[in-house]
């Protein structure tokens, strides 16, 4: 197999499929081997977790929940725990000074920023910190835009005599 070495993210079907190829007893979701003649399939098409189409029965929060968490508890050794210490120290950056929470439900994980006025997105139960920062900067520019954009702009006003 020649693989260039472009891009870092690339190649992550093959990481995908080698890591249900040969730990498969560690996924909870269901896998076909066999077509309906009985023929051996390719491991590319044993489930529909790591499709995009219209078909696909999973969510980007179930493909989390089912494949990334377990693939990390994998590769780590131990399971990720569903909150970064990055991400508590983005939210709490000292006892001063916190400016959000996290809330830990069964099934998902809310994020609120204080002063968003907005309801929090119902985010996977393991959070990948690049959804984590979508959510935290939905939610900090909200709050700016509502309680600070007025103030923000009479400074800007200059008055002439």
């Amino acid at each position: 197999m020649n693989l260039e070495s472009e891009g870092v993210f690339k190649y992550t079907s093959y990481i995908y499929h080698l890591l249900l190829y040969y730990q498969l007893d560690n996924f909870p979701f269901p896998t076909r081997k066999l077509d309906s003649k009985g023929n051996r399939r390719s491991v590319i098409f044993w489930s529909s977790v790591f499709h995009d189409t219209y078909e696909c029965p999973y969510t980007y929060s179930e493909f989390i929940d089912l494949f990334v968490h377990p693939s990390s508890t994998l590769l780590i050794g131990a399971p990720p725990p569903r909150i970064t210490g990055d991400m508590r120290k983005i939210l709490q950056l000292s006892k001063n000074y916190i400016i959000g929470d996290w809330y830990l439900y069964q099934n998902h994980i809310e994020i609120r920023m204080y002063a968003c006025e907005l309801c929090p997105f119902k985010l996977p139960k393991y959070v990948p910190m690049r959804l984590f920062a979508l959510e935290y900067f939905r939610q900090m520019i909200h709050a700016d835009l509502t309680h600070f954009c007025n103030v923000k702009k009479k400074a800007q006003l200059r008055i002439k005599n």
